[in-house]
């Protein structure tokens, strides 16, 4: 027991301390130090473990920040937000591959809905439409 503990205290810290590094272009585009405080506690509260619908249980798990802080900072929003759109911009440019590389998005292989199906089975249809379909293809 006290081994897992260790290691979940561990894990707790190390993704922590990643989540800052990887932040910390977001946090210089924030242009208020109370957005740069709060900004990390919400994020954590987002991608870390427990419930992530409610502002309170996030502000609960951090310790340090109070609810009504986390919860104005949450409804207040970025109020010039092109700094940070920059910051994101150059961080997808850079995990795309840079300036001069393309980012495709194929959406050939996501599922289809509508009556123009290229592959289908009767099993993904409604069984009104598979009838039809059947007896059309299969008379």
């Amino acid at each position: 027991m006290g081994d897992q503990l260790s290691w979940e205290l561990a894990m707790n810290t190390d993704w922590r301390s990643d989540l800052e590094v990887w932040l910390a272009p977001f946090l210089a585009a924030l242009g208020h130090k109370a957005q740069r405080a709060m900004c990390p506690a919400y994020i954590a509260g987002l991608i870390g473990p427990g419930d992530r619908k409610s502002v309170q249980p996030m502000a609960a798990r951090n310790g340090d920040i109070p609810y009504d802080r986390l919860h104005h900072f949450v409804s207040a929003g970025v109020r010039d937000s092109a700094l940070l759109e920059a910051a994101l911009w150059h961080h997808a440019d850079h995990l795309v591959g840079g300036e001069r590389s393309w980012l495709i998005i194929d959406d050939t292989s996501l599922p289809k809905k509508g009556e123009h199906l290229l592959v289908w089975r009767p099993n993904m249809l409604r069984p009104w439409a598979r009838k039809r379909i059947v007896r059309h293809w299969y008379p």
